[in-house]
């Protein structure tokens, strides 16, 4: 008998790709709960998402002992 491929559940969000100024997140799932057989129909829909991250703009670098309060500004600790 046929057996329609099922969804499995979404892997956990990967480690964002930058740690600001717009990084970007996936996850994905798989064709397997059960997989397709025998003459069955695959999922359909997307296997993997994606999403924003850590938006925030990226801070310049201040010289030791100095904190970057934006990102053309630093000031002492």
């Amino acid at each position: 008998c046929p057996v329609h491929g099922g969804w499995s559940l979404w892997t956990q969000w990967s480690q964002c790709s930058a740690e600001c100024s717009c990084g970007v997140q996936t996850r994905e799932r798989f064709c397997t709960s059960p997989a397709q057989q025998h003459g069955g129909k695959m999922c359909t829909g997307p296997h993997m998402q994606t999403r924003a991250c850590n938006a925030h703009p990226c801070l310049g670098v201040c010289p030791e002992g100095m904190v970057n309060m934006t990102a053309a500004e630093c000031e002492g600790q």
